[in-house]
């Protein structure tokens, strides 16, 4: 069974994302870090300037790149 989940179901809407760039959400740790999504867990950081981000277990087993929104 596959734990992938649709784009939909885990990606920031616009006004989300454009918030968090600002500065003015207010609850910005409710969207960053680890989240569910629906059946499955998601990785989402806000690293202005990073070039590629890697998710790792607790012990440094590589899980996978996140993926890059925006400039």
């Amino acid at each position: 069974m596959s734990t992938r989940v649709s784009p939909a179901s885990w990606r920031l809407s616009d006004p989300e994302a454009a918030a968090l760039v600002a500065g003015t959400y207010g609850d910005p740790f409710s969207l960053l870090g680890i989240q569910q999504a629906g059946y499955a867990f998601v990785a989402r950081a806000f690293l202005p300037g990073a070039e590629r981000v890697e998710a790792a277990t607790l012990d440094g087993k590589p899980l996978g790149l996140l993926e890059k929104r925006g400039d």
